[in-house]
């Protein structure tokens, strides 16, 4: 896969990196979630079609990629808020369905992660 053009802004360049590997690990939720709060911010165009769009999906494919043969590739530093205490969920048996509490802690854990991913692109943007 030929890799289209990246920024010559390294910042933008570092944005749109960064973004497409929590996106790859954390799912297209994670990506509406932060359409949503930065859909007024010009570095951030490139989610709606903007300059580097194809660049930006492309790193994107790739990250997916990469994730999907290679799940616990921590290329990534988790810079974890000060007030968030992370607790993994439990592991849950694979032969029994997970009750409803289980759901709603690795839901509630999943939430934490994403929180913790957009604390840290703030970082980088700032």
């Amino acid at each position: 896969m030929d890799v289209p053009n990246p920024p010559e802004d390294q910042e933008l360049r570092n944005v749109i990196d960064k973004l497409a590997q929590f996106v790859a690990r954390n799912g297209p939720e994670f990506e509406k979630m932060t359409m949503e709060k930065q859909k007024d911010n010009p570095k951030f165009s490139f989610l709606f079609g903007g300059e580097y769009f194809s660049y930006y999906k492309c790193k994107l494919a790739m990250e997916q990629q990469q994730h999907l043969f290679n799940p616990g590739n921590k290329d990534v530093v988790d810079i974890p808020h000060p007030s968030m205490q992370l607790v993994p969920p439990p592991p849950v048996a694979l032969s029994a369905a997970p009750s409803i509490d289980e759901l709603i802690q690795q839901s509630q854990w999943n939430l934490q992660q994403q929180e913790q991913h957009l604390h840290a692109l703030r970082q980088v943007i700032e």
